[in-house]
């Protein structure tokens, strides 16, 4: 009974810990729209990462110095991430990595958020929606207007 308590914290304590690279947002970022909604602020403290729900607090550590910091997940990272987390210039300088561009660091869940939400932000709507919205088609009982594509 005792080998499986401890199995059993050892597993949870090992899921919540993961070391690998991190990179933060270049300034071309700024102002855009993150998954979460947001815009990209460099002198928030918040990260990009895929595998906690938005609104978890991570606790980051940079394996060189040992600096530490707590960020939020905001955001999702693009498919061409080659870092497992991308943080914001302030967290990245925060962390003394600002210069070499990426650390190595250990992340921590603090605390797990409850926002699960995954692509809601961007609707999804049918092909003939989209077209509605951008203008394609006239909307029920009114009339097209001249300069709308036909339909297919």
């Amino acid at each position: 009974m005792l080998v499986l308590l401890f199995s059993a914290a050892f597993g949870a304590a090992a899921q919540s810990r993961k070391e690998g690279n991190a990179g933060f947002y270049s300034d071309w970022f700024v102002g855009k729209t993150m998954a979460n909604g947001q815009l990209v602020d460099q002198d928030d403290l918040t990260a990009s990462i895929g595998s906690y729900p938005f609104d978890t607090k991570l606790r980051i550590t940079n394996l060189d110095n040992d600096e530490t910091i707590e960020v939020r997940v905001t955001d999702r990272p693009g498919p061409k991430t080659n870092e497992m987390i991308v943080v914001t210039r302030a967290a990245a300088e925060e962390l003394g990595f600002l210069d070499a561009g990426r650390a190595r660091v250990e992340i921590e869940v603090v605390e797990l958020g409850n926002d699960h939400r995954y692509g809601e932000v961007a609707q999804k709507l049918s092909v003939r929606q989209k077209r509605h919205k951008r203008g394609g088609l006239a909307e029920p009982g009114k009339k097209p207007s001249p300069f709308a594509y036909s339909e297919p």
